[in-house]
């Protein structure tokens, strides 16, 4: 191997080290813009797409409401807790009746649907709610 041969291989090695580098950091923005990409289209009302139908509804100020239909769980109207977007996971803390439950869920959009994947890998479907909540579920 001559002297040009090493030169050219090193500087093939460099190109492609920094290139690697470029691709690294435009990865990270991407998550971490993606986080914050998501927060504002989690804003608002959310039906969920099954036999139950709650209604979620997350707050500018990370916390949310579940709204439920009458008779659906042991006579509760809806259910409180907090929200938090960080590292592509959705972190939920909700406090029924003084017990701390922690959540950390994987959300993705398609249109105006909002997948909510839990930790058991099931997948909740929901589709954006427009206009108030219908009065069943404001009993």
């Amino acid at each position: 191997m001559n002297f040009s041969t090493k030169k050219e291989n090193n500087m093939v090695k460099l190109c492609l080290l920094a290139t690697l580098i470029l691709l690294m950091i435009s990865c990270a923005s991407v998550v971490e813009n993606s986080n914050e990409d998501k927060e504002p289209q989690l804003i608002g009302l959310w039906q969920e797409v099954k036999e139950s139908s709650a209604i979620i509804h997350f707050q500018k100020d990370g916390t949310f409401k579940i709204y439920l239909r009458k008779g659906e769980l042991a006579g509760r109207r809806t259910i409180d807790g907090h929200w938090k977007i960080k590292n592509n996971k959705m972190k939920v803390i909700i406090d029924p009746d003084g017990i701390n439950a922690i959540d950390e869920l994987s959300i993705s959009f398609e249109n105006d649907e909002l997948y909510i994947t839990d930790t058991y890998g099931d997948v909740i479907k929901h589709r954006r709610l427009n206009g108030e909540i219908p009065e069943e579920y404001n009993w």
